[in-house]
């Protein structure tokens, strides 16, 4: 299978650009761009939604904003009374002939020569680096310049959105099955991930599913879209409507599995009982793959969470479906039912709709997260397992693990959190005595802490 770089920033238009190019069968390499953006709930939609397109994700941090220029790179505000006339204040300077040379690059080391961006015919008058003309240039220049060019070995730059409108485009990701509220298009979201509804991205996103004739999964401040700025749905036919659930949720979303199997809970204060494991593909903090450990936010992690392919995993079409694996998986009887969660990040995927589907079922939920996404509502068990150097916003739950050591890491700081229980857990790593020897020192030093060991490990058990 040919490989192709999609550049993948977490909005809808290369959400579908990506779904179109594993469609004519691509292998996706996907290139996200961390470039310090102040929309940053971006990257957590384009990890979620790499995690179903996907082969190999890489997210490339490049701060611009040491360049400045844009509302998207600067403390300049965000417009939010329509477009204006002119090149407007969102258009980040080079950008797409910045990301398409980093595409290229990467394209040109792994052997690709197909890049897929998700340019489309609304941006034209206002970015100039969107428009046909640019797209055709670009590639010229890709096979002037690079050693695979000029040696005859032509790349091409795909733009499949190119002359389709924003209705057009809802409607190409409801014909690929594509769960839009993945996706997050917003310039100025608000501190949970909701969509502002009032900037140009936000607008033109509504806009295009009430033309589309389709629900807007979005998740929009409570003000919303001015609805009476844009045109209301023809007679029969939805309306966008805000939605309480996080980004990502909504009963037609997919979602990718890792593994999902059933044992006994091997850590934490629940060690021992019989529960169904369900482990989410993808992470927030680490792409899973060895090359970037060094440079991942997260640098000790011991888990295989990339792709579907572990025991029990898979891609499962809606909460149902997937609800009704995890039972089929327990067996018969609805006593103690239990399903641990976890991932990666299990909050890129946790929402709502699976909660449901799950209780129903009469099933806890006990979920283990690094922390830094909130917690779903309705979970009958929270875990956190705080990194170093992350921001952790979900501080209170039922049970706080503590890998240790870790350097960067304050166990003082931690006991202001609302925690039921304070566990601190050996890292499993080359020198596992002298982690072991931490551990104990510091739930002696601290008789908050209590020691936690990995007892799936000592038995044998996966």
């Amino acid at each position: 299978m040919k490989a192709a770089v999609v550049l993948l920033s977490g909005g809808l238009d290369s959400m579908v650009c990506a779904a179109i190019a594993r469609e004519r069968g691509y292998s996706v390499v996907a290139l996200t761009v961390d470039y310090n953006q102040r929309h940053r709930v971006e990257l957590d939609a384009a990890r979620s939604i790499a995690a179903l397109l996907a082969d190999r994700h890489i997210v490339l941090p490049l701060d611009l904003r040491a360049f400045g220029g844009s509302a998207l790179t600067s403390d300049v505000a965000v417009p939010k009374d329509g477009a204006g006339e002119g090149i407007p204040v969102t258009y980040v300077p080079a950008r797409n002939t910045i990301f398409l040379s980093l595409a290229l690059g990467l394209a040109e080391a792994n052997r690709a020569r197909d890049i897929f961006i998700g340019v489309n015919a609304l941006d034209y008058s206002g970015y100039p680096d969107c428009r046909p003309e640019f797209i055709r240039e670009f590639e010229r220049v890709a096979n002037l310049a690079t050693k695979a060019g000029v040696e005859g070995e032509g790349f091409t730059i795909h733009a499949p959105l190119q002359h389709l409108s924003k209705a057009e485009i809802a409607r190409e990701a409801a014909r690929l099955g594509l769960d839009a509220a993945l996706s997050h298009s917003c310039y100025d979201p608000l501190p949970d991930g909701r969509h502002c509804g009032r900037c140009d991205a936000c607008r033109l996103r509504a806009k295009g599913f009430v033309e589309a004739g389709l629900a807007d999964p979005t998740a929009y401040a409570p003000l919303g879209p001015k609805m009476g700025e844009r045109e209301e749905p023809r007679s029969g036919e939805g309306s966008p409507s805000p939605r309480a659930s996080p980004p990502g949720g909504g009963r037609g979303r997919r979602y990718a599995v890792k593994e999902c199997f059933l044992t006994l809970q091997g850590e934490g204060v629940q060690s021992g009982s019989r529960a169904v494991f369900l482990r989410f593909a993808g992470c927030n903090l680490w792409s899973g793959r060895e090359a970037d450990r060094a440079g991942a936010q997260c640098s000790f992690c011991d888990t295989d969470f990339v792709g579907t392919d572990g025991e029990g995993g898979g891609k499962f079409s809606g909460a149902e479906a997937l609800a009704e694996h995890v039972e089929a998986l327990w067996g018969q009887g609805r006593e103690e039912r239990l399903v641990v969660i976890t991932g990666g990040e299990p909050m890129l995927q946790l929402d709502a709709a699976l909660v449901d589907a799950l209780h129903v079922r009469g099933f806890r939920i006990a979920m283990e997260s690094n922390g830094t996404l909130p917690a779903a509502e309705g979970l009958d068990w929270i875990c956190i397992s705080p990194k170093a150097g992350t921001d952790v916003v979900q501080r209170w739950g039922n049970e706080l693990k503590l890998v240790w050591p870790q350097e960067g890491i304050d166990p003082t700081s931690l006991e202001e959190w609302v925690f039921d229980h304070f566990l601190v857990q050996p890292m499993d790593c080359a020198d596992r005595e002298a982690a072991v020897e931490a551990a104990v020192r510091l739930a002696m030093e601290r008789p908050k802490w209590r020691l936690s060991l990995q007892a799936h490990k000592v038995v044998g058990l996966a």
